[in-house]
């Protein structure tokens, strides 16, 4: 198990245990049950030979002890799944006065019930994966309450479509197996262009693997969240889109989620996932979201929660796209 510190309480912050500049994991707790795990550090291999004074887990962690919701998640979290589900009817009506806010209300309760441990690492890789590994539950036994890790679903493909993607920005044999993907009508647009780069490429590449080895037709950029009239342009015509998905998830699903969605300031494609799939003889559906080498952003996380709370039961499929093993060398041996 790696090297946490003991727990501290989030009433002592500051803390002058925690290193002014240090990429690593934390993990928060409410007594026996915890609560959240986190990591700070991203590009930290460029910051260090910066002259940044503070960096990586101490920023982190005097952010959550804030208690500001805005630009953290954490405490986000903690206000809507802790501290306003506690709230009495009487203190409703303080917050039109001013005499409440629900930033001094996380941040008390973070201050009351929350305690902390974390673990320096070297690397922004070596924290990403322990993160993973707490969410995952492998780390301490559980997973965390408020943001447990996505179970994710490797689909492999040919290292050789990375180098012809780069080059043309498509995989011909995705065009040549299922034209209609790359039409227009799918929210792909109809003109792409390399650019030298694999953006884009996880998404297309699932939408062919799941077309070809499970049978379900996709589209992406639906932007399930917006609502007025359209303009055609790079991604396509939504009201089309927003068509198709409506008549798999049905108007009712549909409105209430994209509802749902807005409420919490949802807009446009953000934080959804990249594909809505279906099965037209059996009429199964699903999102999907297409990772190569990145990870699910916060955002994305919320997008998630606020449709399962909304549409229970509903499946958000985590897709990791992988290249195969490079094959070995045969050895003439005559």
């Amino acid at each position: 198990m790696p090297d946490f510190s003991p727990r501290h309480k989030f009433s002592d912050w500051p803390n002058l245990e925690v290193p002014a500049v240090a990429a690593g994991v934390y993990v928060i707790w409410n007594r026996d049950e915890l609560v959240y795990c986190g990591m700070s550090g991203r590009e930290f291999e460029k910051v260090t030979t910066s002259q940044k004074g503070k960096y990586g887990l101490i920023t982190r962690l005097a952010s959550h002890a804030s208690g500001r919701l805005s630009g953290d998640q954490f405490c986000v979290y903690v206000a809507n799944r802790l501290v306003i589900p506690s709230l009495k009817p009487e203190q409703f009506a303080r917050f039109a006065t001013g005499e409440l806010t629900l930033d001094r209300l996380t941040k008390t309760y973070i201050a009351e019930n929350l305690e902390y441990q974390f673990a320096s690492v070297q690397t922004s890789a070596e924290a990403y994966a322990l993160e993973r590994e707490c969410r995952e539950g492998l780390i301490f036994g559980v997973k965390p309450l408020l943001n447990p890790a996505e179970p994710e679903i490797d689909y492999w493909y040919p290292k050789e479509w990375e180098k012809e993607y780069r080059a043309t920005g498509i995989v011909q044999c995705w065009r040549r197996g299922y034209p209609d993907l790359f039409d227009g009508s799918r929210g792909i647009p109809l003109e792409l262009r390399p650019d030298c780069t694999l953006a884009n490429f996880s998404t297309y590449g699932l939408m062919y693997l799941v077309r070809r080895d499970e049978g379900f037709e996709s589209l992406t950029y639906f932007r399930l969240c917006e609502i007025g009239k359209s303009k055609d342009g790079h991604h396509g015509n939504r009201e089309a889109l927003h068509k198709q998905v409506r008549q798999w998830m049905g108007d009712e699903s549909f409105i209430r989620l994209r509802d749902a969605l807005r409420a919490e300031a949802f807009d446009g494609f953000t934080g959804e996932p990249d594909l809505f799939c279906w099965n037209a003889e059996n009429g199964e559906w699903f999102f999907a979201e297409a990772k190569g080498r990145d990870s699910l952003t916060d955002t994305q996380r919320r997008w998630f929660a606020i449709c399962r709370q909304t549409l229970p039961g509903t499946t958000i499929k985590v897709c990791r796209l992988r290249p195969l093993p490079a094959r070995p060398a045969l050895r003439d041996f005559g």
